[in-house]
């Protein structure tokens, strides 16, 4: 959300550019952008808020290195990058600028699938259904307390709603 909120301010509501250059595995477009002759992936790279995806190109590489230097965006703390983080387990490698905090896999790993809430604050219950549903269940609702947050088939904490809906998940209806 950062990174989304950073690139807005950035754009400033100018004029974009961009030219499919071809399609991924998932038969996603792939494309490069520009604002004002600027080339945005570069510089979302280099102020540390997307990650060289080096699957497609090593363009950006340099940029990468710059940023977690700089201790820009997201290299300012510890993080999972993306492409890891659906997948994630004790063998997933924590990124960060300088050094890594030793405790910082515990909270990564366990924040956000851990039976338990992670905190007072941070109750709200997702999960997913049968049918590949995202659903959140906060405190109160029908079937709250029978949804059983150690399965490991997608479920997660969050702590507002307005967190959840942001990560794609759509509230209970009952």
């Amino acid at each position: 959300m950062a990174a989304r909120d950073e690139l807005i301010m950035h754009s400033n509501g100018q004029a974009w550019e961009c030219t499919t250059t071809g399609t991924d595995q998932y038969g996603r477009s792939l494309a490069s952008c520009f604002i004002e002759g600027e080339d945005v992936s570069k510089w979302m790279v280099r102020s540390g808020w997307a990650l060289s995806f080096v699957r497609y190109s090593h363009a950006y590489d340099t940029d990468e290195i710059a940023a977690r230097w700089n201790r820009a965006g997201l290299w300012s703390g510890s993080f999972i990058a993306l492409g890891d983080w659906r997948h994630r387990n004790k063998t997933t490698i924590i990124l960060g600028a300088a050094s890594v905090p030793v405790n910082a896999q515990t909270i990564l790993l366990g924040a956000v699938s851990a039976s338990d809430a992670p905190s007072p604050e941070c109750v709200i219950k997702g999960n997913v259904n049968r049918k590949g549903e995202r659903i959140y269940h906060v405190p109160g609702q029908l079937n709250y307390a029978q949804i059983n947050m150690a399965k490991g088939l997608g479920e997660r904490w969050f702590c507002t709603e307005v967190e959840a809906e942001a990560a794609g998940w759509r509230k209970a209806t009952r």
